[in-house]
C-alpha cells in the first residue's frame, strides 16, 4: 500500500502508524474474531508542545485507532477498488468510528507531543458508510479536465505549431474510455477559441488556467506534441522519413494556476512517415503510448492535491481590512486542518469589502464550510451562500 500521511505522522505501513496494539492476550490481528467492534491501543503524535499540539496528538491517536481497528478492511477494499482517497476520507471522520476512548498518558519529548489512547472502534458503521465514501472518492479521483495541446509536425521548419490535432483528439478519446470527464464544447467556435488562446498564450499558465476555470475544469492539461526529424532513410527501395515523437505536458490545478505535474512522453522507437512532415497517425501512436502513464500521473497528482493540504478559494463579502487583519485572518489560521504559519491562509485581495482568500485545508470543502459557519467572532457571523468546485462564497453577517 502506498505511504499515507496520518495527522502529523508519516506512515509507510500499518505498523509504523502505531506504537502499541492491545488486541487481547496472545491474539494477533489475523486471530481476532470477526465482529463489529475492535479494541486497540495506539500512540498519536503532533509537532509542538502547546495546547494545540496536545489536541492534535489526541486527534492523531483517534485516526491511528481507526486505521488499526479497520485496517484490514480498509486496505483490502482500497486495493480492490483502487480508491486511494478512501483512507483520507476515513481519517477525516475518525472520531465518528470510535465508540469509546480513554487517554492513558500524555507527554512531550524533544518538541513532540504524544498521546497514548485506548479506543474501541466501530467497524460495522464503517462498512455501512462505505458506499458513501466510495462516491466521495470517485468525485475526488476523477477531476474534470480540459486538454489544450499544440501540435508541431516538423520542429525543424518555420511553420508554427497549431492547436488541437490528432494527438489531442486521441487523448480525449482515451480519457473518455477511462471515464475521466472532460470539458464539453458546445460549438465549433468554442473549440476555435480554445485553439486560438493556446496559440497566443502557450506558456502563460495564469491566462490558460483562468480560461480553464471559466469552463469549470478542475485540471488543465496543456503542452505540445512534437515531431523532430531524424533524417530520411531508404527502406525497401522507398524513401521514408524518421521522427522522434515527444509529448511535453503540464498538469495544472485550474482554480489556483498551480502546476501539479510536468513530464515528457515519447515513442520508444522513431516513427516513420512517407512524407517530410509527420502525419496524424504518428501523433495518434504517441497518444496511445502516453495515455495510460498520463492517466496514472494525473490520478497521482490529483490524489496528492486532495490528500494533503488542498487550496480552496473562499470569498468573504462584507469584511473590512481591519476586521480581516484583527479577527477573521487569525481565526482561520487557528483552525485545526490549516497548516501552521502565515502561508496557511493567504489574502489574495480585498476590494470593496470583499476578501478573496486562498485557504490550505487538510479535509474536504464541506468540512471547511462547516468550520467557517461555526466561527463566532465579536459582532461577526458567517453564512455560506455558494459552493462550487473548490470555491466557497461567504456572507459576513453583523
Amino acid at each position: 500500500m502506498n505511504p499515507t500521511r496520518t495527522g502529523n505522522v508519516h506512515c509507510g505501513s500499518w505498523a509504523a502508524l502505531i506504537a502499541l496494539i492491545a488486541l487481547g492476550p496472545g491474539l494477533s490481528v489475523a486471530q481476532q474474531p470477526a465482529g463489529e467492534l475492535r479494541r486497540v491501543e495506539v500512540i498519536g503524535r503532533a509537532a509542538g508542545t502547546d495546547l494545540k499540539a496536545a489536541d492534535e496528538a489526541r486527534q492523531d491517536a483517534r485516526r491511528a485507532a481507526v486505521m488499526e481497528g479497520c485496517g484490514s478492511f480498509v486496505e483490502a477494499a482500497t486495493l480492490v477498488e483502487n480508491y486511494q482517497l478512501v483512507n483520507e476520507q476515513i481519517l477525516a471522520h475518525a472520531s465518528g468510528y470510535l465508540t469509546e476512548e480513554k487517554v492513558l498518558r500524555e507527554w512531550q519529548e524533544e518538541g513532540i507531543s504524544y498521546c497514548q489512547m485506548l479506543a474501541t472502534v466501530q467497524i460495522g458503521r464503517l462498512k455501512d458508510d462505505w458506499a458513501q465514501l466510495r462516491r466521495l472518492t470517485v468525485a475526488e479521483g476523477y477531476p474534470r479536465c480540459l486538454i489544450m495541446l499544440t501540435e508541431d509536425k516538423d520542429t525543424s521548419d518555420t511553420v508554427p505549431p497549431v492547436g488541437g490535432g490528432a494527438c489531442q483528439s486521441r487523448l480525449e478519446s482515451i480519457f473518455l474510455k477511462h471515464d475521466m470527464p472532460l470539458v464539453e464544447f458546445q460549438t465549433a467556435e468554442q473549440m476555435r477559441q480554445r485553439d486560438r488562446l493556446l496559440a497566443e498564450a502557450a506558456n502563460d499558465v495564469q491566462r490558460l488556467s483562468a480560461y480553464a476555470a471559466e469552463l469549470k475544469a478542475d485540471l488543465l492539461l496543456y503542452g505540445q506534441a512534437e515531431a523532430t526529424p531524424l533524417g530520411p532513410v531508404s527502406l525497401g527501395g522507398s524513401r521514408v522519413y524518421r521522427f522522434k515523437m515527444t509529448l511535453n505536458l503540464n498538469v495544472v490545478q485550474a482554480d489556483a494556476a498551480r502546476i501539479l505535474a510536468s513530464d515528457s512522453y515519447s515513442l520508444p522507437d522513431s516513427y516513420m512517415s512517407t512524407g517530410p512532415a509527420c502525419d496524424g497517425e504518428g501523433f495518434r501512436k504517441l497518444a496511445d503510448v502516453a495515455g495510460d502513464k498520463l492517466l496514472r500521473d494525473i490520478e497521482e497528482a490529483w490524489r496528492k492535491r486532495a490528500t494533503s493540504h488542498r487550496a480552496f478559494q473562499v470569498s468573504f463579502a462584507g469584511i473590512s481590512h481591519r476586521e480581516w487583519k484583527e479577527q477573521l485572518g487569525p481565526a482561520l489560521r487557528a483552525l485545526r486542518g490549516v497548516p501552521p504559519g502565515e502561508e496557511g491562509v493567504h489574502l489574495r485581495e480585498l476590494v470593496n469589502d470583499v476578501a478573496q482568500v486562498e485557504i490550505f485545508w487538510t479535509f474536504d470543502l464541506d468540512n471547511l464550510a462547516g468550520k467557517i459557519e461555526e466561527l463566532k467572532l465579536p459582532n461577526l457571523t458567517f453564512e455560506i451562500t455558494e459552493r462550487t468546485g473548490n470555491r466557497l462564497k461567504v456572507k459576513v453577517v453583523r
